[in-house]
């Protein structure tokens, strides 16, 4: 059995493909107003697709360093995409620091009203807590950035297809289930 209920699963999958045109907005925004690189804050691992499509500097960091630390690489002129679930108070100093410092920042939340949300430049809220279905708008907006800024042609296709990885992810849950109970019962003796 699934760890998951099908349909709810494929409905909260529906609200983050519905999310789309939210996070193409934004991208278009932040481009329209330039930047010359991107710090990723509480998304460290996620900023790979940027190294390795593109050649915008990317750099990640933690939110201590961000106020500890004099970050060169921190302008009026960077992209801040910072992530956290629970928009914790670390990390809403950290934001305002970056916005003191004239930076762009794109806040992705789990907490839908929130210090963190109400300072940033753009804030998107992230009820989804499931890790396949919550990187989904995250998809929208870092692929589109990437189209935007000439790194990814492909953009639109990419998009129709991803509001198809909902069902994909569920039925790979179906696949795997038997793997997975045979994994456990050998772990657990």
């Amino acid at each position: 059995m699934p760890a998951y209920e099908k349909n709810d699963f494929l409905n909260r999958g529906r609200q983050m493909v519905a999310m789309r045109a939210q996070m193409e907005q934004i991208a278009d925004a932040v481009c329209a107003r330039g930047f010359d690189n991107i710090i990723m804050i509480g998304a460290g691992g996620t900023m790979c697709m940027f190294l390795k499509l593109t050649n915008i500097p990317c750099y990640s960091f933690w939110t201590q360093e961000i106020m500890t630390t004099d970050i060169h690489q921190l302008t009026s002129r960077s992209l801040v995409i910072a992530m956290s679930t629970t928009a914790r108070e670390e990390m809403t100093n950290a934001v305002q620091y970056c916005l003191t410092r004239g930076a762009q920042v794109i806040s992705l939340v789990g907490v839908e009203k929130s210090r963190m949300g109400d300072i940033s430049t753009h804030t998107v809220y992230l009820a989804e807590k499931t890790g396949g279905l919550s990187y989904i708008p995250y998809y929208y907006l870092a692929f589109r950035i990437m189209h935007n800024r000439g790194f990814f042609p492909d953009y639109q296709r990419f998009a129709d297809e991803l509001a198809m990885l909902p069902e994909g992810l569920y039925q790979a849950s179906l696949d795997f289930e038997p793997m997975a109970t045979k994994l456990a019962t050998t772990v657990a003796n």
